[in-house]
């Protein structure tokens, strides 16, 4: 069963196992920005762009963050559907020749869940050069200005980083998800991969020819 899933991935192609492999390592990574956002302690050590540096915008952020991944999630069911009707044709003669629904579904789960496990695996890579290019900047002590907060009674002497360029510091670098919080996201994502190509040819589990049956439904009565 792996051995003919396999000669499917070969033969549709080793730019569509890339592209469903990078597709699935920038949504994993984006994951983990939104994850190590909500991990960011309420006054961060760092200088980061203000929609992330802001308590009370951090959520929003890291939700805004996380949405990014449904365009990615679109983008790889329609790379999942390339070369679609030379694969249907391949599973509908697997079915005609006897393979049951349960061994199409469990070849074409193989076929794409292969390569997006290895792009899930390549995620956490991913989200670490997106730190070193979007990182946030480690604040220094003394590098800061001090200023007086009159709205707190007594006055207090703060530093404020302000001066600071945030620019586009928008991945806290001072904290890190943890190990099996990566193991989760990886995890996650490469089931939800593997659901898509067990999916992907549920209509030739009823029928090897992929016909579908349909019942008519009455009118309604007046």
């Amino acid at each position: 069963m792996t051995r003919l899933a396999w000669t499917f991935l070969r033969s549709a192609g080793w730019s569509r196992a890339a592209l469903l492999a990078g597709t699935t390592a920038v949504a994993t990574a984006l994951v983990l920005v939104a994850l190590t956002m909500l991990l960011l302690p309420s006054q961060p050590v760092e200088a980061l762009f203000s929609l992330v540096a802001e308590p009370g915008l951090r959520w929003g952020t890291a939700f805004a963050t996380a949405l990014l991944v449904l365009p990615l999630l679109l983008m790889l069911n329609q790379v999942v559907r390339l070369g679609t009707a030379t694969r249907e044709r391949r599973l509908a003669a697997l079915r005609l020749a006897g393979a049951t629904p349960a061994q199409v579904r469990r070849i074409g789960a193989i076929e794409v869940g292969f390569p997006v496990t290895v792009g899930a695996m390549a995620g956490p890579l991913v989200f670490a050069l997106l730190r070193i290019l979007f990182g946030g900047q480690r604040v220094i002590p003394g590098e800061g200005m001090h200023v007086v907060d009159l709205t707190v009674t007594p006055p207090s002497d703060v530093v404020s980083y302000s001066r600071l360029d945030s620019g586009l510091s928008l991945i806290p670098t001072s904290v890190t998800p943890a190990w099996w919080q990566m193991v989760a996201v990886v995890a996650l994502v490469a089931a939800a991969g593997v659901v898509t190509g067990s999916l992907a040819s549920r209509h030739l589990v009823a029928s090897p020819l992929g016909v579908s049956r349909r019942v008519r439904r009455p009118p309604p009565r007046p």
